[in-house]
């Protein structure tokens, strides 16, 4: 047998221009470093045990906790801290969440422009750094403004929740069941409409006559006059 068939055999490899055993060595950014541990890794030209380290932003730093992270270059445990704007900060609330390098709890907070604010109502939103509710109010520019649906009557704009359109007239809505008469507005469980005029419910049976409001249990209307029954 030759000397050369005698040689240990190994395959080679390249590393900024030289030669090594990728068996025994590893390739780190150019620079060749010696396999360590049982899960070598490479972070920038160093080597490290990925089982018990981490890299991090480009340094190697002890893995912490259960859920190992990076923040920047600061190793943390996901399972109990957060990374806000580079920033390591505890963990908060049933929903963690971060507004800028602050954490907080998104269940009941809300970030609006970098601030953390209470959330407010059924449908938080913001306004700028403000919180509000939008089922009620409404974001114009940066200002809270109260939400209301509109509805348009004889060229005038009006809010249809408290006031109501009635021959081109707006009046306030009032009552339970609020309805028109001609341009007036009443409520019909105590009132009654009398060709175009409002008048008091008579008896049980209300009833019209004109313009006249009568009590139909007792009384009939003949030729636009109210009588009693016979």
């Amino acid at each position: 047998m030759t000397t050369e068939s005698r040689q240990r055999r190994f395959i080679s490899a390249r590393c900024g221009g030289k030669t090594y055993n990728p068996t025994f060595r590893m390739c780190c950014g150019g620079t060749i470093q010696v396999r360590s541990g049982i899960r070598p890794a490479c972070c920038g030209t160093r080597a490290y045990d990925a089982s018990f380290r981490i890299c991090c932003g480009g340094t190697v730093q002890v893995r912490s906790g259960i859920r190992p992270a990076c923040c920047g270059t600061r190793a943390y445990d996901a399972s109990f801290r957060i990374c806000c704007g580079g920033t390591v900060q505890v963990r908060s609330g049933i929903r963690p969440a971060c507004c800028g390098t602050q954490a907080y709890d998104a269940s009941f907070r809300i970030c609006c422009g970098g601030t953390v604010q209470v959330r407010s109502g059924i449908r938080p939103a913001c306004c700028g750094t403000q919180a509000y509710d939008a089922s009620f109010r409404m974001c114009c520019g940066e200002s809270r403004q109260r939400r209301f649906i509109s509805a348009r009557c004889g060229g005038t704009t009006y809010n249809p929740t408290f006031r109501m359109c009635c021959g081109g007239t707006i009046q306030v809505r009032s009552g339970i069941r609020p309805a028109c008469c001609g341009t007036q507005a009443y409520d019909p469980n105590f009132r009654i409409c009398c060709g175009g005029t409002v008048q008091d419910r008579s008896g049980i049976k209300p009833a019209c006559c004109g313009t006249q409001a009568y009590n139909a249990n007792f009384r009939i209307c003949c030729g636009g006059i109210v009588k009693f029954r016979c």
